[in-house]
């Protein structure tokens, strides 16, 4: 009887399903500029299409709504123009298809502009082309739009690039990430950290950028512990950051 009901209880565990992680995932809600410029809203579906086919492991997806995104692709129209095609030898006129957009990140609006010169499905072909620029921008600026997220964790520190201007500012001469600032009694400060301190790794994987260790951060959530190789004041030391 009780090894029954072991059994039957091990089984319920088993059944359970492990905690999912966040999809750090930059979430693109793509429109019309305005009331849509000629040609505009067939290439939103386009676009659309290219961000709904994104791998689950991609760092973007197709936002449902303007509120769940974490950026907004406006485009803007697209248009074609003759010129020159040095891509031939010898290079000949040609006619390039042309998309034009802006993705807007708060109160920051970058324009983008995707040319092709395919003959064949040219407007999907910049759509595209489009999305590739989106990423390029999402690859930089990921760090930043994680942290916007309302279900971003409370770790308690802010981090950054170490770049010339922070390292003469905290006089430190090495490194990829730098904690800028320590919340009082949060869980940096509990685990000794503070500004200025770079941080190397995040369990065991060096870092790079800072946009690594806010994925690894957001991917995993709260209720976790983190494993952050740290220099401070010239030495090295491992701490261990518990997210609440």
């Amino acid at each position: 009887m009780r090894s029954g009901l072991m059994v039957a209880l091990f089984g319920i565990l088993l059944a359970v399903p492990a905690a999912a992680e966040q999809s750090p995932a930059a979430r693109v809600y793509v429109q019309a500029a305005g009331a849509g410029a000629h040609g505009a809203a067939d290439s939103v579906e386009d676009v659309k299409k290219e961000l709904a086919a994104q791998k689950p492991t991609s760092l973007l997806a197709l936002a449902k709504s303007r509120e769940d995104a974490d950026l907004v692709l406006e485009v803007m129209g697209r248009h074609t123009e003759e010129k020159m095609n040095h891509d031939l030898t010898p290079p000949v006129e040609w006619t390039y298809s042309i998309l034009t957009a802006a993705l807007l990140d708060g109160d920051r609006s970058t324009p983008l502009q995707a040319e092709t010169s395919a003959i064949i499905k040219s407007w999907s072909t910049a759509a595209d082309i489009l999305v590739t620029q989106v990423f390029g921008y999402v690859n930089e600026n990921h760090h930043t739009l994680l942290r916007r997220r309302a279900d971003w964790p409370s770790i308690g520190i802010e981090f950054e690039e170490l770049t010339k201007e922070r390292k003469k500012q905290f006089g430190v001469k090495d490194g990829k990430v730098v904690v800028t600032a320590v919340a009082p009694g949060g869980p940096g400060e509990k685990a000794g950290l503070r500004p200025g301190d770079v941080i190397t790794t995040v369990d065991g994987e060096k870092l790079k950028d800072p946009v690594k260790l806010a994925r690894a951060i957001y991917a995993r959530g709260s209720h976790t512990t983190f494993a952050l190789g740290v220099i401070q004041g010239g030495s090295t030391r491992t701490v261990s950051l518990a997210v609440p």
